[in-house]
């Protein structure tokens, strides 16, 4: 907790920049609408709605995929925990499952940004003075 007083500033700046930055270029692409960046973004929320629907977590076969046989996705479920915990406490808020991983999906790249920009932070301070760190 020392640590987070001693830094307050330097980590509420970091915070802010690294969500100002990931919005205006998001705008910027984008828009004022939720979009993905690429297919892949899209796959892996379809593969969060599929288990939502059948709860089999070992399940890596997307039906929508080169129909009738469906195709193989090789990424590991570890990153899948972080989108089906938030999308299911977010689903008592949203009207259905789909636009809480929808807004789950959309919203945690960037906060994963800052999360790992605070981390990178707390160890340039381990190696650097605290003005060059911050830098």
């Amino acid at each position: 907790m020392d640590w987070l007083k001693q830094n307050k500033i330097e980590l509420l700046f970091i915070i802010l920049t690294g969500f100002l930055v990931n919005i205006f270029l998001y705008i910027d692409i984008k828009g004022f609408f939720i979009a993905f960046w690429d297919t892949d973004d899209f796959m892996r929320l379809v593969r969060i709605r599929q288990f939502f629907i059948d709860y089999d977590f070992w399940n890596n076969t997307i039906e929508r995929s080169n129909v009738p046989f469906g195709c193989e996705l090789h990424w590991t479920r570890l990153y899948d925990f972080f989108l089906i915990i938030p999308s299911y406490f977010l689903k008592i808020f949203t009207d259905s499952i789909e636009n809480a991983i929808e807004y789950v999906g959309f919203f945690i790249t960037p906060i994963f940004k800052c999360a790992t920009s605070v981390m990178i932070y707390a160890i340039l301070l381990k190696c650097l003075e605290k003005y060059n760190a911050f830098l």
